[in-house]
């Protein structure tokens, strides 16, 4: 009894160890570190709105392996936006965790928003993180105030990413 007790134990284990965590995903700098190594996408001109316009270098960035995307992502995904200007202390770091459990509910639906910093010893860090800060919001065709969450919930039907057809395209 004891050896059917004992192999009981270790099947459940082994098969514990192999699933996926299960809960929300609060994201530290370390999830961020490495980002340029992920798949990359550069972005077309003209192809993001009004709160990122720029007609530098940009790229989205992935942490996905699949180029098939699904019609929600799934809880940790991570994807990181560039401006790649300059040394890389003065580019311009946005990303979107989906954090799940519930996270953001009443806007884009579990994401998480933020903006990361290289330091001058190419150190990454955590700006700021949210549903969207002052410094990045921007005003609308119609005068209103827009912060990150507010802008991304236009586009639902997207899991809130406003080009992520781009992301298949990813390499």
């Amino acid at each position: 009894m004891r050896g059917v007790l004992l192999c009981l134990l270790m099947v459940s284990g082994c098969a514990l160890e192999t699933e996926p965590p299960v809960g929300p995903r609060i994201a530290l700098a370390a999830d961020f570190e490495g980002f340029q190594g992920w798949r990359r996408v550069a972005l077309p001109e003209h192809s993001i709105t009004e709160g990122h316009l720029s007609s530098e270098e940009r790229y989205l960035y992935i942490d996905r392996e699949a180029p098939e995307l699904p019609e929600a992502f799934p809880t940790g995904t991570i994807v990181v936006k560039t401006i790649e200007v300059g040394p890389l202390e003065e580019w311009e770091i946005h990303a979107m965790v989906k954090r799940g459990d519930g996270y953001n509910a009443h806007g884009s639906v579990g994401w998480e928003f933020f903006d990361l910093r290289f330091d001058a010893r190419e150190r990454l860090s955590i700006a700021w993180r949210g549903l969207g800060d002052e410094a990045t919001a921007y005003i609308d065709p119609t005068g209103q105030v827009r912060a990150c969450s507010e802008c991304h919930d236009l586009v639902p039907d997207r899991d809130f990413i406003f080009r992520r057809e781009l992301l298949s395209e990813a390499e």
